[in-house]
């Protein structure tokens, strides 16, 4: 029996023995004497009682403190960007993700591209944050590269970097990171409202990855930026240096990024109006082909649907090749309904004989125009922060469960245009941009999409893509002068 049950019994006794007493038959002089006593005897057992209150009341303190306690050292978890964990003081926080697309591709005409079952990304990520303003985030790709029957993809590391948040308006982050550049490119891959970015992306090869410093932020309201310095080599590499050319051609690539959203200014929640621009340059690396010559490969173009590689051009001559690409974007969103258009321009200037040979300036061109609509009413604004839209969340998650929703349903269409005519199959001089045998120079692609989003987590999208060729392309002996695929794709990311 602990201490309050036995006080508790004690004052029951008391009680009920003091009533015993005064229903006794007593003279006057004891009964009066007899309620002294039991006066002192109640102020007594309510003393008892007020110190019993006090050691309750100590005990809840006590018990308060002790759940306190364990609430401030315990991390707890959460599921947002990612699967979380953070220490309630704010020391640390740790947070992992991943993702996984699965896709099939059907292809007509046949004989030039397989229909193929794919995977197209699976990543596991996880980002430490100490002390709020220190940050590191280490990510892998696990099927890197191109699966082409006879080629096994590898794994290969695609982000690897460490920031410093001192200030919100210009954070530094220093590693091999995405250096932002255009709309679609600074997306995650996930969170791209096609299943695979326009033409345009090809012109920027292979640096949607580099190494390098980038200082990033939002200095005025609505407005982001990103400026960076960058080898200019792309994914897994640094600068190439087998021989003296290559040493000494180490010049960094600069990537520039400033994009506004005027509707920040309007206080309207559900529209976004947004504008922007990137900029970057840099001198390309130049691989020896012979003793005394040098070569660079410009951007190759690939349709929307990973079927036909279109555009190919002999290697460009010269010891120096100046490489320069330009982009202009618009996002026009209000409500459930969204307009989106990029413009990109990549040049190539050098001289084939490093100064003594034939100058040349080569650019192609490549720009699209989409239109978007949630069938189910969801804003896009909701998902619009930092510079681009983010993950879309569902007014109501699918589920079986009576009562049960349907998710978010979208309806997309895209117009694509490439124009590579600066590069010719006669006319240009050897090294200064001439088109492949059996490619074209100019294209154009639509495409109709129909997505579905059971969750915040969860994608399952359908595509029709038809492009066009300018002039007819031949890929395994086949010739053809389009392209039509049905791609499919489903993919949980979190």
């Amino acid at each position: 029996m602990n201490k309050e049950n036995f006080q508790r019994n004690r004052i029951s006794v008391v009680v009920a023995v003091a009533l015993m007493w005064i229903a006794g038959p007593v003279s006057a002089q004891d009964a009066s004497q007899r309620i002294e006593e039991l006066e002192e005897a109640v102020k007594s057992l309510m003393k008892e009682i007020d110190e019993l209150k006090s050691q309750v009341n100590d005990n809840k303190e006590k018990t308060a403190a002790v759940q306190q306690k364990v609430d401030s050292s315990v991390p707890t978890a959460s599921l947002g960007e990612g699967v979380g964990f953070s220490d309630p003081r704010g020391q640390w926080s740790l947070r992992f993700n991943g993702r996984i697309q699965g896709d099939y591709r059907s292809y007509d005409p046949s004989g030039i591209n397989a229909s193929t079952f794919g995977l197209r990304r699976a990543r596991i990520g996880a980002a430490l944050t100490v002390l709020k303003d220190y940050q590191m985030y280490v990510e892998g790709e696990f099927i890197n590269g191109a699966a082409t029957g006879i080629t096994t993809q590898t794994a290969a590391l695609t982000n690897a970097w460490l920031e410093a948040s001192w200030f919100q308006a210009a954070k530094i982050r220093l590693g091999q990171f995405k250096p932002l550049f255009g709309l679609e490119n600074s997306m995650p891959d996930v969170l791209t409202d096609f299943q695979e970015r326009a033409l345009t992306q090809s012109l920027l090869q292979n640096l949607n990855y580099d190494r390098g410093i980038m200082v990033h932020g939002s200095p005025l309201k609505g407005m982001y930026y990103g400026v960076t310095i960058s080898n200019g080599a792309g994914l897994n590499l640094e600068e190439s240096q087998g021989n003296i050319n290559e040493a000494s051609t180490d010049g960094k690539d600069v990537t520039g990024r400033l994009v506004q959203n005027f509707a920040e200014f309007l206080n309207t929640p559900d529209l976004v109006l947004h504008f922007g621009g990137s900029y970057k340059t840099g001198t390309v690396t130049t691989r020896t082909a012979a003793a005394t010559t040098t070569g660079f490969s410009p951007a190759t173009v690939q349709t929307e649907a990973r079927g036909i590689t279109f555009f190919n051009t002999a290697t460009l001559t010269g010891t120096r090749i100046e490489r320069t690409i330009s982009a202009a974007e618009t996002s026009l969103a209000y409500g459930p309904v969204k307009l989106q258009g990029e413009w990109w321009q990549a040049e190539y200037e050098g001289d084939t004989g490093g100064g003594s040979g034939v100058h040349f300036d080569r650019k192609m061109e490549a720009y699209y125009v989409s239109l978007g609509w949630m069938i189910t009413g969801e804003a896009y604004a909701d998902s619009y922060r930092s510079g681009v839209y983010g993950r879309l969340k569902p007014r109501n998650n699918f589920s079986m469960e009576p009562g049960g929703g349907w998710g978010a349903w979208e309806a997309a269409l895209r117009y694509s245009n490439f124009d590579g005519t600066d590069y010719k199959l006669t006319g240009n001089p050897a090294g200064t941009g001439v088109l492949s045998a059996g490619s074209t120079n100019k294209a154009d692609a639509y495409t109709a999409q129909l997505k579905w989003l059971p969750n915040a987590y969860t994608r399952f999208l359908v595509n029709y893509v038809h492009t066009r060729f300018d002039t007819p392309v031949t890929v395994n002996t086949v010739t053809t002068s389009s392209e039509r695929a049905i791609t499919l794709r489903a993919q949980l990311d979190y």
